[in-house]
């Protein structure tokens, strides 16, 4: 079991006294003793292998050499199985070099390093990254080169207090909302008391978030000193409240304490604040306001004059539900009898035979026939749309209710509607399509029309002020359209981008009028409104002025995916769906999807990291699936052994090379009672003493270190103490 070599042994006997201690600086390479190497830099975790698989094209590489490893290939003792591992990216391959300083510094704590190309995990699907361990040097080859391959698996080596909760960013709020209290624990990892001795908020929109330290009992923190016994925590709790809408917000969460390895610790929280619609129609369910439970029922409408025939018709895929039918005039007015359901078209003939009498003996008479539609509908831009045929008057009418008023509190009186649009035909000349509109005589009237000659027009009473697009929409297609109006201008956004605007003041005014998509029959006796004929789709109703940012991502065709990482650590997060696998650039990985592609994120943590869980629109630590009918964002948040010291120093340095690069003159390497796998030279001018066998924490000893592998003296000195050669 004992392999030393005879000149060690010579050296151990010659200087058994010579012991002595010293601090030292923290090292930056840490030998983990199970075949993995921790840069205390960056906080990753290689092996130590850094050429177990030879030369590799990079896919051979990334998915089946990396891919699939796991203990005990490679020398490894650390329990990983096959998805712990990756390659590198290309900063965290240059940042091994530079820690280190150069090839020989390097090839010190690390086993066969070559100097030669290694691949980074980079994106692109044809020229791949490599850094060359011969100078630091990087660069780009083929995918079919044959590079070197050395996998990370990232730890955490932060400090002894640790923050935990269910997530540090709140998500998507809507303005002057308070969400729910989060809590948010602050543990002591270490083997001794921790003191927290102040905990604020110290950077950032600091006014949105409000923080509660409790009193001090029942676990919490308290305004006081809170003393921390090993192993033990207390809890704050923070809430979130955005006052400015669109905008990504952040405050910095301070923590201090006498942590010796993170005597402050900051930790960003975040939130974005929205401003939702007030009320959001969409075709599912009939006229479903998804925002505001304002709903709309689909209708078609006919008027004929006395002795003619009214014919009202659902558009295709839908059939009448219910029907009612006026005969008169004036004040005075009959029913004329009933539609059959579950058809889609009626005809009712408006005379004093079929309708059982004259209510207006000697006066022309109207006759109307209001048919209501139900039913499927066809599919849209997102899910499924609102269909008119253009054959008679069918439109959908919206209730009045106080959510369509426009006031909100500390916004600026303001007005925005978008809408998706797929014409089937233009409007006859002289003649409009009114696609959304909603008027009081004399009190209100906002209205959206389509011109002719494909142009879009928006009017508002009290402003007074039409604005007419440049860009003329074309029939067959689908086309976003938003107006908005902030006191200051009305605009007109197509597809996303400003087309058209006018200045323009005044209030607009609420009214009690319904809300009608399609075609307004309140205010068709003004003449000219013909109606509609297409599809149309989430219809969305704010009262306040969009963005350009929020009208640029409702106007969006791609369904994108956004998903960032973050913390200390690294990892992957992957999808299930191809195409749509997510394309990164740094720290953001992107993907477009068909609309309502359900997407399941899984995030893999690389070996020496955790994953800690998701945020902004996912939750938890589970697999997080999205069902794409517009933008989403996820945030997958990774966190990153103290296994060797120098005499009283706190720095953890995990194997013998590590520490013995920086003990000086009579240092004590004190080691954890475990298992190092891999080889020690020593070969400095320095005399140290190995001393092993510690528990946890290094106050005390109560066993051996065993070192597998070979132990070379070069120069220097060394007494051994407690460390079994194996």
């Amino acid at each position: 079991m004992r392999r030393l070599n005879f000149l060690v042994m010579i050296l151990l006997t010659a200087q058994l006294f010579d012991s002595g201690s010293a601090l030292s600086a923290a090292p930056v390479f840490i030998d983990m003793g199970d075949g993995t190497v921790v840069d205390t830099v960056s906080h990753t975790r290689w092996l130590k292998n850094a050429n177990c698989f030879e030369k590799k094209d990079w896919f051979t590489a990334y998915y089946s050499s990396v891919g699939n490893l796991a203990s005990p290939q490679c020398g490894l003792r650390d329990g990983s199985v096959a998805g712990d591992w990756s390659l590198p990216t290309l900063m965290q391959l240059k940042s091994v070099y530079t820690d280190a300083g150069s090839y020989a510094a390097l090839s010190q704590f690390f086993g066969n390093v070559m100097q030669d190309m290694y691949w980074a995990s980079t994106p692109d699907s044809t020229w791949k990254d490599f850094v060359n361990m011969k100078d630091g040097t990087s660069g780009v080859g083929y995918n079919n080169n044959n590079f070197y391959v050395w996998p990370i698996n990232n730890e955490s080596l932060n400090s002894f207090i640790v923050l935990s909760s269910s997530g540090r960013d709140f998500g998507f709020v809507d303005v002057y909302t308070t969400t729910p209290s989060r809590t948010f624990t602050i543990n002591n990892n270490a083997t001794f008391d921790l003191v927290v001795t102040d905990i604020s908020f110290t950077d950032g929109d600091t006014s949105m978030f409000a923080l509660d330290r409790g009193d001090g009992t029942g676990g919490t923190c308290g305004t006081a000193s809170k003393t921390l016994p090993p192993g033990s925590g207390c809890t704050i709790s923070v809430s979130f409240t955005p006052a400015v809408y669109y905008r990504k917000i952040y405050a910095m969460l301070h923590i201090a304490s006498n942590d010796p390895l993170s005597p402050s610790l900051d930790v960003k929280l975040g939130g974005t604040g929205v401003s939702p619609p007030v009320s959001w129609w969409k075709a599912e369910n009939n006229a479903t306001d998804s925002a505001g439970n304002n709903h709309g029922t689909l209708l078609a409408t006919s008027i004929v004059l006395e002795n003619g025939t009214a014919t009202a018709s659902c558009s295709k895929g839908t059939t009448i539900t219910a029907s009612t039918t006026l005969y008169g005039a004036n004040s005075s007015w009959i029913g004329c009898g009933s539609c059959t359901t579950g058809v889609a078209s009626c005809s009712i003939a408006f005379n004093n035979g079929t309708c059982g009498g004259d209510p207006t003996p000697n006066i022309a008479k109207l006759g109307r026939l209001d048919v209501t539609c139900g039913g499927s509908f066809p599919s849209g831009m997102i899910g499924q749309a609102f269909s008119f045929d253009g054959s008679t008057a069918q439109y959908v009418a919206i209730p009045h209710s106080s959510s369509l008023n426009l006031t909100t509190k500390s916004l600026t009186t303001g007005h925005s509607v978008a809408f998706w649009v797929k014409l089937n035909t233009l409007p006859a000349p002289g003649n409009h399509f009114q696609l959304v509109s909603k008027w009081a005589d004399g009190v209100e009237h906002k209205q959206i029309n389509i011109l002719p000659n494909g142009t879009v027009s928006y009017f508002l009473f009290g402003p007074n002020v039409t604005v007419t697009s440049a860009t003329t929409l074309q029939t067959g297609v689908w086309n976003h359209v938003a107006a908005t109006y902030d006191g200051e201008e009305m605009n007109i956004y197509i597809n996303g981008g400003r087309d058209a605007h006018a200045t323009a003041s005044g209030n607009v005014a609420d009214g009690t009028g319904r809300l009608f998509l399609g075609y307004n029959p309140d205010t068709a006796f003004a003449g000219g409104e013909e109606p509609f004929n297409g599809l149309l789709d989430e219809v969305l109703w704010y009262n306040l002025p969009l963005l350009n940012g929020q009208i640029s991502l409702l106007s969006t065709t791609d369904r994108r995916l956004t998903v960032t990482t973050s913390g200390t650590g690294s990892g992957m997060v992957t999808t299930n769906v191809t195409p749509g696998i997510l394309s990164w650039s740094g720290a953001t990985g992107t993907a477009n999807y068909p609309a309502n592609t359900s997407v399941t994120l899984t995030a893999t943590p690389e070996n020496g990291s955790s994953f800690s869980g998701w945020s902004v629109e996912c939750t938890g630590s589970v697999p997080c699936t999205l069902i794409m009918t517009g933008p989403h964002i996820a945030t997958a948040t990774f966190t990153m052994n103290d296994s060797i010291r120098i005499g009283m120093a706190t720095k953890p340095y995990g194997t013998v090379n590590l520490a013995y690069a920086v003990a000086q003159d009579g240092d004590i390497i004190k080691a954890l009672g475990i298992n190092f796998t891999g080889d020690a030279t020593l070969n400095r001018p320095v005399a140290v003493t190995l001393q092993g066998g510690y528990d946890s924490g290094f106050g005390s000893r109560s066993g051996n270190t065993t070192l597998d592998g070979n132990l070379s003296i070069g120069s220097g000195s060394v007494i051994i103490d407690g460390f079994v050669m194996k």
